[in-house]
């Protein structure tokens, strides 16, 4: 998953372990050490970019994931 466009957000993420994909304003955020990285635009591999609510509805096991694992 190659992500295109994020945004930080100063939020703790509830204190999840840091790389932790959580639901956030209809679409989805990584929790960091600093806060949450915010998806905006995601692209799979051998797939056109996609707005992350967009690709969310394909990727059903993709909240509550851990990045890097």
């Amino acid at each position: 998953l190659k992500v295109l466009m994020a945004d930080a957000a100063s939020s703790d993420g509830g204190g999840a372990e840091p790389g932790t994909v959580l639901a956030h304003e209809g679409g989805a955020a990584v929790a960091t050490s600093d806060g949450l990285l915010v998806l905006r635009t995601v692209q799979v591999e051998g797939r056109k970019p996609a707005p992350v609510p967009e690709f969310l509805r394909g990727a059903r096991g993709f909240i509550g994931s851990v990045l890097g694992q």
